[in-house]
Formats: C-alpha cells, structure tokens, sequence
C-alpha cells in the first residue's frame, strides 16, 4: 500500500458476556440490541446516536483527527450479558466475518472491539477463534489491535493473535470512550514502525465478580499498581478480573503488559504485577 493512499482499517466485534448456567442467547437477541453489518456501521456511526460500542466511537473519533484513513467495516454484534451464544448463530457471524474480510483484503490494520468473555454452546474461546481468523487472513504483518471489557477471560490465542489489548480499567464501566481512543493511538504508533513486545500471565485466582469494583478496594489497589508502572517502555498494562461465570478453562486473573521494544520490560513488568496480586489474593474473598 503506497504511503499517500488512506490507510484501510477494518473494523468488527462480538460483544457478549457470557454467563454458562443462563439461557442461550439466540440471534434475536443481538437483533434487538445491535447487529450490524457492513454499510450499516457506517451508517450508525453517522447518526445522531449511535447504538455502536463506546470504544468504537472513540477508536474511530482518534483516527479521524489524527491520520488519513478509511474505516472498513465488517460486522459488529453487541448485546446485553446472557447465557452462551447459540453456536449456529456464532458460526453464522464467524463465517460473515471470514467472508468480508477476505473480500476487502489487503488491509492495512484491524481493530477489534469484544467483549472477551463470550462462549457458545460449543464453544469455550469463541473470542480466541475470532482473533486467529483475522491473523489467518490478514497475516503476521498487518496491525492487529483489540479492546476488551475488564470481565474478559483471557486465552493464549487471543493474546498470540493480536499485537495489542487494552482492556477498561474501571468498574461501573466508564473509560470505554478513553480506551479506544488508546487503541487508536497504539495502532498509529505501530504504523510508524513500533514492535510492541507482550507478557501474558494468568493467575489461578477467579475472583467474584462483586470483588472488582475500581474506585476501591482489592481490584482498584492493582489496577492503580499497574498504571504506575506505565513509562517510556511500558505502553499499556491491562489487568482483567475476568468473570467466574463463563466457567471456562480461561478463567483467571489475567495480566497484560505491552511494552514498546523486546527489552525484557515486558515480562518484568508482568511478574511485579503478579507478585503483588497473589500475595493479596485472599483480599478477593
């Protein structure tokens, strides 16, 4: 892609907190919440109040005063928390997904807007399958950059499949607007050559939901810990609580520390963040 051409950014996500032991959530439920594909995102996001996720808002308002761009859009699904997604339906949007973005190949970057803690009826890491699509088509060049909702439950693949998560750091949910604009300022930051290096370590801790509140108490100590730890090599740090409910193999405590270069930041970072959350663990009680 030559330099003076806009850059060709796609965007698509599955937003669903996926709770194991409620009923399914079928395909009318997105319908009725937010199901849109293609032209439609545009449209929404033109409108006087759109039904996007926040951070999408805020992912494409950065873009927009900042480079020369054109969004692509794919698919985007948003829909309260509920039981695991009827798989059929999941596969549907999945194969959607797959078929769009191939069409609209090559890309020059994809942002991803989930939610982290979706399953199906099938499917254990469904978030985790739609990460390593898009690293399947667009290959291991293209900047891929992912947002997530602080309840996510983090996978390997989801983390290999992407060059950067950023998750919320609070709760009641009010930084989505600020995170993707984060997300925003990181994919322009991998554009202009940055090779972020990222640690990924889950703790065996499955803290209740009731425990990750952000203005106080266990979760807010570590998430501010984290946010201290932020410097020049240190691009992000997100720390999800995960939820419990998902009851998946995933589940855990899970921190993510992006750091600009591979200079060992990274992981140190992770560790120090570990340390201190194990050593705290029983606050979570």
């Amino acid at each position: 892609m030559l330099e003076n051409k806009p850059r060709r950014i796609a965007i698509l996500g599955l937003m669903l907190e996926s709770n194991a032991f409620a009923p399914v959530t079928t395909k009318d439920d997105f319908l009725s919440r937010v199901y849109l594909v293609g032209d439609e995102i545009l449209e929404d996001l033109a409108g006087s109040d759109p039904k996007l996720p926040t951070e999408i808002r805020g992912f494409v308002a950065e873009m927009n005063a900042n480079i020369d761009w054109v969004p692509v859009p794919i698919l985007v699904g948003l829909v309260e928390a509920g039981g695991p997604m009827d798989h059929n339906f999941f596969q549907a949007s999945f194969e959607e997904i797959k078929r769009r973005l191939e069409a609209e190949m090559p890309l020059d970057a994809v942002y991803i807007s989930n939610h982290g803690a979706m399953i199906t009826t099938e499917n254990k890491d469904p978030d985790g399958e739609i990460f390593a699509l898009v690293r399947s088509i667009v290959g291991p060049d293209v900047p891929i950059v992912a947002t997530l909702d602080l309840h996510g439950n983090v996978s390997e693949r989801m983390v290999a499949s992407v060059d950067t998560i950023v998750a919320y750091r609070t709760n009641p949910h009010v930084d989505m607007l600020e995170r993707g604009a984060e997300a925003a300022e990181i994919m322009q930051e991998l554009f202009a050559g940055m090779k972020p290096d990222v640690a990924f370590l889950r703790l065996p801790v499955t803290p209740p939901t009731v425990t990750l509140l952000t203005e106080k108490g266990p979760y807010a100590d570590l998430i501010n810990y984290g946010q201290k730890l932020i410097s020049d090599d240190i691009l992000n740090v997100s720390i999800l609580g995960g939820f419990a409910y998902s009851d998946t193999p995933k589940n855990g405590l899970a921190i993510i520390v992006t750091a600009c270069t591979a200079n060992g930041a990274a992981k140190a970072v992770a560790g120090q963040i570990a340390e201190r959350a194990w050593s705290e663990h029983k606050r979570y009680t």
